[in-house]
């Protein structure tokens, strides 16, 4: 029979370990790839700062900020942090294309390795009505007083929803002598009023992915603007617009051969339009609302787009040809109501193609594109909601957008965590996470970690996720909330926390005081 150590040998050894576990997480604070942070140093490198020297602390703070989400910026980023942020934030030279110029290379990089990428443009307001020191913020909305940002962003993703980042990102507060001026807007030109973002981004996009990349960016009703369809653009870029505008147009019948000055107006041509494919969809749950099953009709031709009559000097008067695509559902249920009907009028300028068969197909592809378009809107979520972005005290102006700026990089990291577990789950942990949290993450599942699908359930179980067989994956939210652990080096600890009982038992009655809340993995 081994000896027995003297107790009070044990408890020595304890207090060494723990003293030996500081020593490493004080170690990893100043580290450049600490916590698997490999992933922020890549997609800082190549940004344009004013000083190289300022790409260190970028990368650290970016996966702090990702790997702590939900918590203030001073207390993800700790007082180091917060310093060097606050110096390339304020410094002059810094500018919202710069900061994030290695992220957009990197975003295109990653596109090169898909044959076809989607690009969802979108525009958020960022409300800092109570910023009150705050100079330069602009009215948002109509809402009397409200005042903050706007960002435009492009964000770029695989046909199965796989975001692999931005490409654009605008950020600009609106003028005072701007409000009321849209009741003039037909009188002023395009690249004179606030849309002009629809074109800028698109500039964007081309010039950072490659030629002979083929895109589809999917926009809403905002974007249904002639000068935006008509706009200079690669064979490889496709747009697809969602309708809003009653327009004239010219019928175009027989698949290509032009028709004899058919004109009308968009949405009683769409009416005749034939039926190509008949589709099954899902109508996500809404308040009051079950997820249900909607059949829906698809119908699509191809018209010109007539210029509007109040075209100003300079824009493009050809007609742009299109293709509509109309989707109705059948016969709704009677407890939906009209609001709630799927229908959808989209412009595309991608063209179907002559072969009947292959057009219905076709129509359905690009109906699916366009659904992508969600995407953008959970990272305008994840940025307020889980980043809580509106929030941030910082002044000036000029700073606020850069701190802005750099938390849309965050988000995407959040987000494609999230999408990795759908779309890629046999990736290997290990590109995720550092070797200490993979060590935390197999201590608690009882077995080896391998994979991204493994990983996901452990960490939205501490957010309150509780997984079943036929249940969903956990969403973006509770993977930021199972992330935001409240002090770096917490999942180390809580690895080899579980080889010391005694600290164990201290630890957890601590906790039970409500002295300090120690962030722990499942059960001491």
């Amino acid at each position: 029979m081994a000896k027995q150590r003297p107790k009070a040998v044990q408890e020595s050894n304890e207090r060494d370990s723990v003293r030996n576990l500081r020593t490493v997480m004080d170690n990893q604070e100043g580290s450049v790839l600490e916590d698997g942070g490999e992933w922020a140093s890549i997609e800082m490198t190549g940004s344009d700062l004013p000083d190289d020297r300022y790409i260190v602390s970028a990368a650290r703070n970016a996966h702090r900020l990702a790997s702590h989400c939900g918590e203030s910026f001073s207390a993800a980023c700790g007082p180091d942090g917060r310093q060097a942020a606050s110096r390339l934030f304020h410094d002059e030279r810094l500018t919202v294309q710069g900061l994030l110029h290695g992220h957009f290379l990197k975003t295109a990089e990653r596109c090169q390795q898909h044959k076809v990428v989607i690009v969802a443009d979108d525009t958020s307001a960022y409300n800092y009505t109570t910023h009150r020191v705050l100079m330069g913020l602009g009215n948002i909305g109509d809402r009397v007083g409200a005042k903050g940002l706007f960002g435009h962003a492009a964000l770029a993703m695989t046909p199965g929803r796989l975001p692999l980042g931005l490409l654009d990102l605008q950020l600009w507060a609106r003028e005072a002598d701007e409000h009321g001026k849209a009741k003039n807007r037909r009188q002023r030109r395009f690249e004179e009023k606030e849309s002009v973002k629809w074109l800028r981004s698109l500039q964007s996009v081309e010039k950072y992915l490659p030629k002979d990349q083929e895109a589809y960016i999917v926009t809403d009703r905002e974007s249904d603007i002639f000068a935006y369809i008509a706009a200079p653009r690669r064979i490889t870029t496709h747009l697809i617009v969602r309708a809003c505008q009653p327009r004239n147009v010219e019928v175009v019948t027989e698949y290509g051969q032009d028709a004899e000055e058919v004109k009308g107006k968009l949405f009683d041509v769409r009416a005749d339009a034939p039926e190509v494919s008949t589709l099954e969809v899902t109508v996500g749950r809404k308040p009051g609302q079950k997820e249900r099953k909607a059949r829906v009709s698809v119908r699509a031709t191809e018209v010109y787009l007539l210029p509007p009559v109040h075209l100003q000097e300079g824009e493009s008067s050809a007609k742009q040809k299109v293709t509509v695509i109309w989707a109705i559902e059948k016969d709704p249920p009677a407890n939906v109501g009209p609001d709630e009907v799927v229908d959808w009028t989209l412009l595309s300028t991608d063209d179907l193609g002559q072969i009947p068969e292959e057009r219905g197909a076709k129509a359905c592809t690009l109906l699916y594109y366009y659904s992508l378009r969600w995407e953008i809107e959970r990272l305008h979520y994840t940025l307020k909601s889980g980043c809580n972005v509106e929030k941030l005290q910082i002044e000036p102006l000029s700073a606020l957008m850069n701190a802005l700026a750099f938390y849309h990089m965050v988000a995407w990291r959040v987000l494609r965590l999230t999408h990795l577990d759908r779309q890629a789950p046999d990736t290997p942990v290990e590109t995720e996470f550092s070797p200490d949290e993979v060590a935390a993450l197999s201590g608690l599942a009882r077995k080896p970690v391998k994979t991204v699908a493994q990983a996901m359930p452990i960490i939205a179980k501490l957010a309150g996720h509780e997984a079943y067989r036929s249940g969903p994956l956990p969403g973006v939210k509770r993977i930021w909330l199972g992330r935001g652990r409240p002090f770096t080096g917490s999942w180390l600890l809580t690895a080899l926390v579980r080889r010391l009982p005694l600290l164990s038992t201290v630890l957890a009655a601590i906790d039970r005081q409500g002295a300090v809340a120690v962030p722990l993995f499942g059960p001491l």
